[in-house]
């Protein structure tokens, strides 16, 4: 759920909605996998236009459909279908990109990075997501990613139709301009290009929820050649990343209802409740850092904040992005070893007292939403 709701293209004054729908709609998708069950391996993944295998393991569905995607028409199933495929695919994404050595993956939905200031060389289609590995501290773009997510979707003989998911990928062919350039006037771009020209993807993948199996599929083309290789993003350009990526995570956590500062591992967490009593959160270092001035400021104090790592073992029911946003889920969600609330828990509440109030600001959207 941390990967999925880190996806959305969260317009200001609608990202708590947003991100209500997008909980829900995970929900409704599928079913949760039993207590102590565990989800069968999906094999090799075989070539474009072939079913896939078999699952490995105990046989047990990953993450079934529930009994309302199953009774729905085809329109409502493919809605359900993309938000549980973002879902999955955001988290396979880990696995498949990253420099490391203290790089980080930022994903951007492609209409929020546009909205940022992101430019982009489109042909017909249009994919899903953007993602770009960056290092905090260097700036340094290692990649530069896309992805385009499918949902439940089998062509003849069960096979996911994946081909045409990558060449949907693959209309976006160069990036002129980073998410957050200011330069932006009446939707044209200013400002000098990336790299003098402009940068391709180093990948393009496609990635899908098989309805033959319940199985996950993932495949990449790596284009051909490399595609330039970037300088880093200036200082002013890196605050601007930063700040485009982290505002609608700021901008819940601070207008959210029921908000709570919380310690994960010692460490500071400004939180909101959301639908289906999750608990969205973003890193009390990062969420100050933001407020800085002075070029290089922002994101200067976001490197500090995130060098530190989250290396803690985190509960089941909760997860800390290395990027300093977490997702903490209720009781009962998954086995919960180590419940919140009890003695020597790894959890611990924190009122948010005035002192905390103080060092926090809190801004207000002009929209108020009835729960």
């Amino acid at each position: 759920m941390n990967a999925q709701l880190r996806l959305g293209v969260y317009p200001p004054g609608w990202v708590v909605d947003e991100i209500s729908w997008r909980i829900y709609s995970f929900c409704v998708a599928c079913a949760p996998v039993g207590v102590g069950a565990v989800p069968g391996v999906p094999v090799a993944v075989p070539a474009v236009g072939m079913a896939p295998g078999v699952a490995a393991g105990a046989g047990v569905p990953n993450l079934p459909p529930s009994p309302v995607a199953m009774g729905v028409d085809a329109t409502e199933k493919g809605q359900l279908g993309y938000h549980l495929g973002t879902a999955i695919g955001g988290a396979l994404i880990e696995y498949l990109a990253g420099a490391g050595g203290g790089s980080l993956l930022y994903p951007f939905h492609l209409s929020r990075a546009e909205a940022n200031g992101g430019q982009f060389v489109l042909g017909p289609q249009r994919p899903d997501i953007v993602i770009f590995d960056v290092h905090p501290g260097t700036l340094v773009v290692s990649n530069f990613v896309v992805w385009e997510n499918k949902g439940h979707a089998a062509g003849p003989a069960g096979a996911a139709p994946l081909l045409a998911a990558l060449a949907q990928a693959q209309s976006l062919a160069n990036m002129t301009h980073w998410p957050g350039n200011p330069h932006i006037g009446g939707g044209v771009a200013g400002g000098a290009l990336i790299g003098g020209g402009g940068i391709a993807p180093d990948a393009h993948l496609a990635s899908m929820v098989d309805s033959y199996h319940g199985n996950y599929r993932v495949q990449v083309i790596d284009p051909p050649g490399k595609g330039r290789v970037p300088p880093p993003m200036s200082p002013q350009e890196g605050d601007n990343f930063f700040t485009g990526y982290y505002a609608p995570f700021a901008e819940a956590v601070q207008s959210g209802s029921s908000p709570q500062r919380r310690q994960y591992g010692g460490r500071p967490f400004r939180t909101v409740g959301l639908e289906k009593e999750v608990r969205l959160g973003l890193d009390e270092d990062i969420l100050s850092a933001l407020s800085s001035r002075g070029s290089g400021r922002v994101s200067s104090r976001i490197a500090q904040a995130l060098s530190k790592g989250y290396p803690f073992k985190a509960d089941d029911s909760l997860y800390v992005h290395p990027t300093g946003i977490s997702v903490e889920l209720p009781k009962g969600w998954k086995p919960n070893r180590n419940p919140v609330g009890g003695k020597g828990t790894f959890m611990r509440e924190v009122p948010l007292d005035e002192e905390t109030a103080a060092r926090v600001p809190v801004r207000r959207t002009g929209r108020q939403t009835s729960r």
